[in-house]
């Protein structure tokens, strides 16, 4: 976009877009890493107590890699006596101040990159007490494992944890809008907002994120667009969108042509006009097992076609039957397009780590077929 007149910039604190060989910055006239998030080495000390550990981190997960984990997150956190010190925060508002210093310019593309919500889940404490309205147990990382009966009061305050951080990202995201309008940029500015993925808290007895099952409230992610002066304001558009999409659709706004050919589908158009859209299904692959969506299906299994899981979108309760054995055509087809769009074939050495992954509770004893 830069050889187009766009002035470009990059401001992150993803710190796994900046690791060695990532290069994720490429191609911008400016980027910005701020440090911090998570176990990003950004501080070596004080280490904490272990009576700080066993606030933050529940005895029972105290496990060598948790211990570890929860110890460089939270020193990341030593000195941010202030709202403003958090990693969202200096985010958007230095975004906000890019804004400001490069108003002179005639086009521009911003790229804000916000770690936040994301574990551990902590906030500025007049966000976490409009949740937390007792001392307890603190809970703040994901377990990436199935929940048990026992851990309900945990999985609670995990939640208000989550809830916490998400209104401090909201309330900033709303900063960074605010300074749109002062700049008097809101009228020829569009602004998309997206995430990566969603995360399960207890959803289905698990707590984290996983490919297999997979699951909408990991894949089934925002996106919210708002076109210059607030046109379309309300529209709402229920077609199948992917990623990198994204990438097609601003070049279709910036009325730009791709620089070679792109996997992206051009969607903005479609969705003003109400059009069907250039997708009949998302395909998403997870560690060893692929994820096809369409609108009726929902189809997953690990990459060998073993362990099939099949729902039906148009059931009341989509989620509360496996349906594969009814359907053994939708499960091939499917298992057919996961395939092509892998680019005909899934590398072996995951097809030799899917057959040796437990099959997910409640699939279905039939394999889908190529």
């Amino acid at each position: 976009m830069h050889h187009s007149g766009f002035r470009t910039a990059l401001i992150a604190d993803v710190y796994h877009m900046f690791k060695p060989s990532k290069n994720f910055w490429r191609g911008f006239d400016q980027w910005m890493f701020l440090r911090g998030q998570e176990v990003d080495p950004y501080r070596s000390g004080p280490h904490l107590t272990q009576e700080q550990i066993d606030h933050w981190l529940p005895r029972e997960l105290q496990a060598p890699f948790w211990v570890r984990f929860i110890n460089q997150a939270m020193m990341n956190y030593h000195d941010r006596v202030k709202e403003e010190d958090f990693c969202a925060p200096r985010v958007l508002h230095e975004a906000a101040l890019w804004l400001e210093q490069n108003r002179d310019a005639d086009k521009f593309f911003l790229t804000i990159e916000s770690f936040d919500p994301h574990e551990p889940w902590y906030a500025p404490e007049q966000y976490r007490n409009l949740y937390v309205k007792k001392p307890g147990q603190e809970q703040v990382i994901s377990w990436y494992r199935d929940v048990k009966p026992a851990e309900t009061e945990l999985i609670e305050r995990t939640r208000m944890n989550y809830y916490a951080e998400v209104d401090m990202c909201d309330h900033w995201f709303g900063y960074f809008m605010e300074r749109l309008r002062a700049l008097d940029l809101l009228d020829n500015t569009m602004v998309i907002l997206t995430s990566d993925h969603g995360h399960s808290i207890g959803d289905g007895g698990y707590l984290g994120k996983r490919g297999y099952p997979s699951t909408p409230e990991v894949y089934e992610i925002p996106l919210l667009v708002r076109f210059p002066g607030g046109e379309y304001a309300g529209t709402r558009c229920r077609n199948i969108i992917q990623h990198h999409d994204i990438y097609a659709g601003v070049l279709e706004m910036a009325g730009m042509a791709p620089p070679e050919n792109i996997d992206g589908v051009p969607f903005l158009i479609d969705a003003i006009k109400g059009n069907p859209g250039g997708r009949d299904h998302a395909t998403v692959g997870w560690g060893t097992a692929p994820t096809v969506v369409t609108n009726r299906w929902w189809f997953n299994c690990k990459m060998d076609g073993t362990g099939v899981l099949l729902y039906d979108l148009d059931a009341r309760e989509p989620f509360s039957t496996n349906v594969a054995t009814r359907h053994r055509e939708v499960v091939d087809s499917l298992y057919v397009t996961a395939l092509k769009d892998a680019g005909g074939r899934f590398p072996q050495w995951l097809l030799d780590m899917a057959k040796n992954e437990a099959d997910a509770p409640g699939c279905s004893p039939i394999a889908a077929r190529a």
